[in-house]
């Protein structure tokens, strides 16, 4: 169908399976993300104690929930009702709110990153400590600048460097002093890191309109972008305790981040 200039492709048997696998992995992250929303929000209210860890996992969960509820809201309304979908011009406003909580997760992942990169290495650099021993304080703060700064701007080449950049100078920090002793920290933040450059990727694609709507080459772009917000979940959850334990409230002093107990330190409270 046309809109406003926008061709609209039939959906096609592959195209369609891609798009129920991307329903099926966006239900997936929905359970991963709730499941790390409501063991960050329940040991906040428990300990009355929000440390900054924490306070990243409940923005970064809580705004991919919304996000990859919101890219299924989408997915069903442009599938079933596209004439409304397309001509009442409801395309532009769920591309807005849907870039928003895009770059909002995205800029909240590279914070994450970043904060267990200066709680974990151990480099020497004067800045690195500087950073290190400032870090904590600065959390609140980039928290909020980062999610205002997702309503003035769609560029994600920021916390893409700012995240590839932590995540590998951690890599680097590991490999160097504790590689045997955190082989599957360094697995953890390497595929971090893979799925965060496959989903920019994915997510470059999308935005710059090379593929029609429900041509098979978009419909595999979104199975990418659903799948690498749930594999990230998950594996926040499979490296920390303190999610995958049933019994995870007695547990509350034995957490750890990306599989290092250094990360999260009693002292780091907000």
């Amino acid at each position: 169908c046309l809109s406003a200039g926008l061709v609209v492709a039939m959906p096609t048997l592959f195209s369609l399976i891609f798009l129920i696998i991307a329903i099926i992995e966006s239900m997936a992250g929905l359970l991963g993300n709730g499941t790390i929303l409501a063991v960050s929000s329940t040991s906040w209210v428990r300990s009355k104690i929000l440390s900054f860890y924490d306070m990243i996992m409940i923005f970064l969960s809580l705004y991919r929930f919304c996000l990859q509820s919101w890219m299924m809201l989408d997915l069903f309304l442009s599938l079933f009702y596209a004439a409304s979908y397309y001509v009442d011009n409801l395309f532009v406003t769920f591309k807005i709110v849907f870039m928003f909580l895009n770059y909002s997760s995205l800029w909240f992942a590279a914070w994450l990153s970043i904060f267990c990169c200066t709680k974990v290495a151990t480099f020497t650099q004067s800045f690195f400590i500087w950073l290190k021993q400032r870090m904590s304080s600065f959390v609140p703060w980039m928290l909020i600048t980062s999610s205002l700064f997702s309503f003035a701007t769609s560029g994600v080449a920021l916390p893409l460097t700012v995240f590839v950049v932590s995540g590998i100078l951690l890599i680097r920090s590991l490999w160097r002093h504790t590689r045997h002793a955190h082989m599957d920290a360094i697995k953890s933040v390497f595929f971090f890191l893979i799925l965060y450059v496959t989903y920019f990727i994915a997510l470059f694609f999308i935005l710059s309109n090379m593929f029609l709507p429900f041509s098979i080459w978009e419909a595999i772009g979104v199975a990418v972008m659903a799948a690498c917000p749930a594999g990230h979940s998950t594996i926040l959850i499979w490296s920390n305790p303190k999610f995958r334990d049933v019994n995870w409230m007695n547990t509350a002093d034995s957490y750890i981040c990306w599989g290092l107990k250094a990360c999260e330190h009693p002292s780091f409270v907000f």
